[in-house]
């Protein structure tokens, strides 16, 4: 098993709060309309631009004066299949964004807009850094014969002047076939499933808490799988574990883990 990087005293284990995801208000809305200069910014409108496919937002336990939202929405709708993406942290008080992240997302066979949630969990870096989660949940089918799969990916998040940076990316649902495809049904088939979880460490590194990247690992085969292969699979989940360390100089990028 590789692991690929791409761009960019105890184990705390993360926990969600009480904050739930909502669909954003009308004054979110306009607050984000504006931003992103789209007059009329709604899930409903007639105009060639502006339809909001996907909305969220959630208060920021860490500052609960701070809303944070999340919006997913079309420019041109000749072109259906390509999303604009707003992360956005908007003060409470001031009704005004005081961070945001903007990208631009072509849908394809793997990556297709099904949900998008906050993961609003302790990822205490520093004293005063927190990182904020974003969970992006693709709907799409996936290759028709494919040998891997991934999906549930959490992105974090830090503040950073006006601008939220993504530091890390984790599919935290990934999936490897040994023999056969996946999603086609076979009577050989085995194949492979991995559960990610990010938790703290007690340890710094240029004071900056270090990440713990735990990989669950349990192998599933086909009832009439080859007996060879089916023995050499362990029946008990695997633990797998990565310290990624988070240090001032690597906010420039952003790193994406793969387990397979």
């Amino acid at each position: 098993m590789s692991l690929k990087l791409f761009f960019i005293g105890f184990t705390l284990t993360l926990c969600t709060t009480a904050y739930s995801d909502n669909n954003c208000s009308e004054e979110v809305f306009q607050t984000v309309g504006k931003h992103v200069g789209i007059k009329n910014f709604s899930s409903s409108t007639e105009d060639d631009q502006g339809i909001v496919v996907q909305n969220t937002c959630k208060t920021w336990p860490y500052h609960p004066e701070i809303t944070l939202a999340a919006f997913v929405y079309t420019r041109d709708n000749s072109r259906p299949d390509v999303k604009s993406v707003m992360i956005a942290m908007i003060d409470n008080k001031t009704k005004k964004i005081t961070h945001s992240f903007n990208k631009i997302i072509e849908e394809d066979a793997v990556t297709e807009f099904g949900s998008l949630r906050f993961d609003t969990a302790k990822y205490q870096l520093k004293p005063n850094l927190r990182a904020i989660g974003v969970r992006f949940y693709s709907s799409a089918r996936g290759a028709s014969c494919g040998e891997a799969y991934w999906n549930n990916q959490l992105i974090l998040f830090v503040p950073e002047k006006t601008t939220l940076r993504p530091i890390l990316s984790l599919y935290t649902e990934q999936e490897q076939s040994l023999q056969g495809c996946l999603g086609v049904p076979s009577e050989n088939s085995i194949w492979e499933d991995a559960k990610l979880s990010i938790s703290l460490k007690n340890t710094l590194h240029n004071s900056f808490t270090e990440l713990k990247i735990t990989a669950k690992i349990e192998p599933s085969f086909a009832e009439n799988a080859a007996d060879s292969l089916a023995r050499s699979a362990p029946h008990v989940a695997a633990l797998t574990l990565f310290t990624p360390r988070v240090e001032a100089r690597e906010y420039g990028k952003l790193i994406d883990l793969e387990f397979f």
